[in-house]
């Protein structure tokens, strides 16, 4: 494939995760990508990662990657998502562009988290379906989706642990008329669980959505609601 876009990957990387991020990120720059490691864990801080601390969570691992992007798509990965075919995926990101215009893609786990597809948007590839959010464990941002959350200027500060930040991009997605897709032709595998209480994580992302306007709420709670008339963003 003749690459036509500019595709920069970051992985965000913290302590536990970090033998998983340096088998990402060799793998993903022997595909011929250079790639970003935002890094939170103070026992390996080689120079070419970008080392920010233990105290680091997602929400600054973010707005690091927000500073540093300066491609065409963001591929952005959870130290702790792990797969054999990364080139295979990033090809398929942008074949998939190229059909779909899409604004957000990624591939699928084993565990989907409970955003069920689309079933009334439907399209000559089996394997493609539109999503209302593909969580943010492994996913393709198009540059135009990451200028609009750019200048919504969040403090996402008081955000700290970062849920919600996947809603807002898939948010500002929808409403701006591009299509969330994952594609099961590729399986990401992701352990489960967390190393921080839910119920604060969910107190921070309220803090963050109380920024947004009715219009970008109304888009995120389409997700939440998993209702099908987020497809009505797309005839807007």
């Amino acid at each position: 494939m003749n690459h036509m876009l500019n595709i920069q990957p970051f992985i965000f990387n913290w302590p536990g995760q970090t033998d998983k991020a340096v088998a990402t990120e060799k793998a993903i720059n022997a595909a011929g990508y250079r790639t970003t490691v935002i890094n939170s864990d103070p026992n390996y801080t080689p120079f070419n990662w970008i080392n920010l601390g233990n105290d680091a969570y997602f929400s600054e691992q973010w707005s690091m990657a927000m500073k540093l992007f300066r491609g065409d798509i963001m591929f952005h990965i959870q130290a702790d998502a792990t797969y054999d075919n990364w080139s295979a995926l990033i090809n398929d990101a942008e074949r998939y562009f190229e059909k779909y215009h899409w604004g957000i893609y990624s591939p699928r786990f084993q565990d989907n988290g409970h955003y069920i597809p689309l079933e009334t948007w439907q399209c000559e590839d089996q394997n493609i379906k539109a999503i209302p959010n593909p969580d943010c464990t492994c996913w393709f941002l198009h540059k135009d989706i990451i200028d609009k959350f750019r200048n919504l200027n969040l403090n996402v500060k008081v955000n700290h642990l970062g849920w919600g930040i996947d809603c807002v991009m898939c948010a500002i997605s929808w409403s701006s008329g591009r299509i969330v897709l994952r594609d099961f032709g590729h399986e990401v595998f992701h352990a489960p669980g967390r190393g921080y209480s839910s119920e604060e994580a969910v107190t921070q992302m309220n803090k963050m959505f109380e920024q947004l306007s009715p219009e970008l709420m109304n888009a995120v709670l389409q997700q939440y609601n998993n209702r099908e008339s987020l497809l009505e963003y797309l005839e807007k």
